[in-house]
């Protein structure tokens, strides 16, 4: 349905036989990972306090909220003294070009997931195999124009107790519909060494050549596209 303002979060919770699996989304012009993991820690603790009958309950922080600064300024300041800003002059307007014919429709490849863990033990056998310029070799032919990171390793989403039956969280995953050539380090499990565990999205083809790589098998294991 159409909403007249952008729908900035939206989450889902579905009870199903032994726990509760919980969808949420957010607009990364809302926050980034970190905020998102606060979220989380905040609507744990008041679950948790309204799961117990206590009264534990997070207090609103009036502060970090108030976005008045960001909506009106901070007075008397005002123009001239910030003399390091300047208006541009606007540009001299020409007369428009004809427009190029519309490009052919784009018909994105088939797309491919799969999920990686690096266990501690292979992480640090790779920085061992590593010599003095393998990382800028990494970057330059891995993670190019091509290939965009992110990382939770630290977004303590794991820590987090939910009250009641729901306890801890078991897994964290993200929907399978990244772009090609995203990778997502997920935030390390507590149960775990040390391992990462890497969500890599690729087209098709170049999925099936990686998995098909002994040589980057040699460091992860491959749990597929199954979540």
């Amino acid at each position: 349905m159409p909403y007249d303002i952008p729908m900035y979060y939206s989450s889902q919770a579905n009870f199903i036989k032994g726990g509760l699996l919980l969808t949420v989304a957010i607009h990364r012009h809302a926050t980034d990972a970190t905020g998102l993991g606060e979220i989380l820690r905040t609507w744990a603790q008041n679950t948790a306090a309204a799961a117990s009958g206590s009264s534990t309950f997070t207090s609103y922080d009036a502060p970090s909220n108030d976005r008045s600064a960001l909506m009106h300024g901070i007075p008397p300041k005002n123009k001239a003294d910030f003399p390091e800003y300047t208006i541009k002059a606007p540009k001299e307007e020409v007369a428009p070009e004809a427009a190029p014919p519309p490009p052919a429709a784009f018909q994105p490849p088939p797309m491919d997931f799969n999920i990686f863990y690096f266990s501690s033990a292979k992480l640090a056998g790779l920085k061992l195999d590593a010599h003095p310029g393998c990382c800028d070799l990494a970057y330059n032919s891995f993670m190019g124009p091509d290939v965009v990171s992110t990382s939770w390793a630290d977004v303590e989403v794991y820590s987090t107790r939910w009250g009641g039956d729901l306890g801890a969280p078991a897994f964290l995953r993200v929907p399978g519909d990244g772009a090609d050539g995203l990778v997502n380090i997920l935030p390390r499990r507590p149960d775990d060494d040390g391992g990462l565990e890497v969500i890599v999205w690729l087209e098709a083809g170049a999925m099936g050549r990686l998995v098909g790589s002994q040589e980057f098998l040699r460091g992860s294991r491959s749990f597929g596209a199954s979540f």
